[in-house]
């Protein structure tokens, strides 16, 4: 009998990938149903709300004869005028998930969504959180798949799975990859582009593909403007060592398809292109800053410590993935001819490296960097795969390669499980975990999606109870009570300190930069005592205080 042509086992491959993404999608979306709002998400569920209602305007006037009308600039800023400091590809595609698949039947939606009548004919397959972020948990699969795909090339069967099954069970991604936000995005588009680029050296056509992720990804968040810094020097250094000029076509599709897609997805930009284009750009340039909290230091300007994004990146990936990954690039057999594990490493290193820019706003946790994430799963299944190789003196090469892959991957799944809902606080064995991180004095949450563990005993409360939400913005609290989830009799009692003295009860989350809020909290209430705290593994997230009657 003859074995398997290429072909059949490059589609043999690409069908596991796909299983691999279909699998990993479900799990995120599962998991998403209980994880909470944050303020960005919030934003951008409202304005995937006004997008695809532009999109359904434009339909219904094409169909009357009047596009112009739709895609004059005051037919089109009057849905993309809003949060316009991104560009709309995910916002979007979250839009239109909701659209078809969800739709609330509420008073609020006249206003977020001015064109419809809350009665649309919908599929109706999930509430309203999950349609917006099924877009995201597909991305996330894809992301998966790309790993096992781009790790299969490198170092074969084992160094595939385990690159695919580490590259989810990472606390902090698979957090983010559980939102309608654009940082877990953003990786898979890195990651992908990364993929094709590699790919390309040996079939031209997938040049193609790099360029077309690379514009996605672009189209999704400016992190993407980074990667050609990752992929130059690889270049660069296959040009000197066979000293001839390696392909440039996929940055020439880069080049191309980025720019094209960027302004095609996006009407905002198809009036006014320039001016719209420096303005996105002039606001990420000249990016404010937010706080956030470093081995107990808060940081509000610069300058930053330079050590943030690898000091971070060791304290919240779990310790095996990091042991693996310093095996497969420390300890790598002679490199193919375009060297792959070079572009790995590079991968790895420009995420960090951008946030070591001198005044570089840092703020968000890892999420800045999250796309280094993948390349160490990636490098991690190089390191499984080599382990392989030392068991086989000892055992089969199946059973160690299933001995190394449920080692490898158990102890990432276990804290992944274990950290759910609540990644954003998770801290590796290196930390000290839990604890060990907020002793450390590490950055603890932020979003204030933490808050939705509360929201049972918050409906417990009386009819017009008073509440400060403190972290909460309007829109988390307006979704919270169109879904369900929080009673619409409460009353927001408003903001800052004028809320804490009008309120019945106060939440508090609790970040270094917020510590001043619960001393208002106690001084106007005239308790320091608690009657709901929030607390992982004896570390408190949110606290809310009842005013003594």
């Amino acid at each position: 009998m003859k074995g398997p042509t290429s072909w059949s086992r490059a589609r043999f491959d690409r069908l596991v990938a796909l299983l691999l993404a279909l699998s990993a999608a479900v799990l995120v979306l599962a998991a998403s149903r209980t994880q909470g709002i944050t303020r960005d998400e919030a934003y951008y569920m409202r304005a995937g709300e006004l997008y695809v209602g532009w999109i359904e305007d434009a339909l219904r006037k094409t169909a009357r004869g009047k596009l112009g009308e739709a895609v004059s600039d005051a037919g089109i800023e009057r849905y993309y005028g809003y949060n316009a400091e991104h560009p709309a590809l995910i916002k979007t595609l979250g839009g239109i998930s909701w659209r078809l698949l969800h739709q609330c039947h509420c008073p609020e939606m006249a206003a977020l969504h001015p064109l419809s009548t809350g009665r649309h004919p919908t599929l109706g397959l999930f509430d309203e959180i999950t349609a917006f972020r099924l877009p995201a948990a597909l991305l996330a699969g894809l992301m998966v798949a790309f790993a096992y795909l781009f790790a299969l090339r490198l170092g074969g069967g084992v160094a595939a799975f385990v690159a695919a099954a580490l590259t989810l069970l990472s606390p902090h991604l698979f957090y983010h990859a559980q939102l309608l936000c654009f940082d877990a995005p953003v990786a898979t588009f890195w990651l992908g582009a990364t993929y094709f680029h590699f790919r390309s050296f040996f079939v031209p056509s997938r040049a193609k593909w790099a360029g077309l992720l690379f514009g996605l990804g672009f189209a999704t968040k400016f992190n993407l403007g980074f990667l050609p810094v990752a992929l130059l020097p690889h270049w660069l250094y296959l040009a000197w060592r066979t000293r001839r000029l390696p392909p440039i076509r996929s940055f020439v599709w880069m080049g191309v398809l980025g720019a094209v897609v960027f302004v095609a997805h996006w009407p905002h930009l198809w009036h006014h292109t320039y001016e719209r284009a420096h303005w996105y750009y002039e606001f990420h340039a000249k990016h404010y800053h937010y706080n956030f909290e470093l081995l107990g230091r808060n940081y509000n300007d610069p300058p930053y410590p330079i050590y943030f994004s690898v000091v971070s990146l060791l304290m919240t990936v779990p310790v095996v993935t990091l042991a693996l990954a310093g095996v497969g690039l420390s300890t790598a057999p002679p490199e193919s001819r375009a060297a792959p594990r070079m572009l790995v490493a590079l991968s790895i290193a420009v995420p960090l490296a951008v946030l070591m820019l001198p005044g570089a706003p840092i703020f968000g946790g890892v999420k800045h960097f999250l796309s280094a994430y993948p390349f160490v799963a990636i490098a991690a299944g190089l390191g499984a795969a080599l382990s392989v190789e030392a068991l086989r003196t000892w055992l089969p090469a199946r059973t160690a390669g299933l001995v190394v892959g449920i080692l490898s991957a158990l102890p990432a799944a276990l804290e992944t499980q274990r950290s759910h809902p609540y990644g954003l606080s998770f801290y590796n064995a290196l930390a000290g975990g839990f604890r060990g991180g907020a002793d450390l004095g590490m950055n603890r949450q932020f979003w204030a999606g933490s808050v939705r563990a509360l929201l049972p005993f918050l409906n417990g409360l009386p009819d017009g109870t008073r509440v400060y939400f403190h972290d909460v913005n309007p829109d988390m609290l307006a979704m919270y009570q169109r879904t369900g989830l929080i009673k619409r009799t409460l009353i927001d009692s408003g903001m800052e300190e004028p809320g804490i003295q009008s309120a019945d009860y106060a939440i508090v989350m609790h970040e270094r930069h917020f510590n001043r809020y619960e001393y208002v909290i106690w001084e106007a209430f005239g308790t320091t005592r608690p009657v709901r705290v929030l607390a992982v593994e004896g570390v408190p997230l949110v606290t809310v205080y009842g005013r003594p009657k």
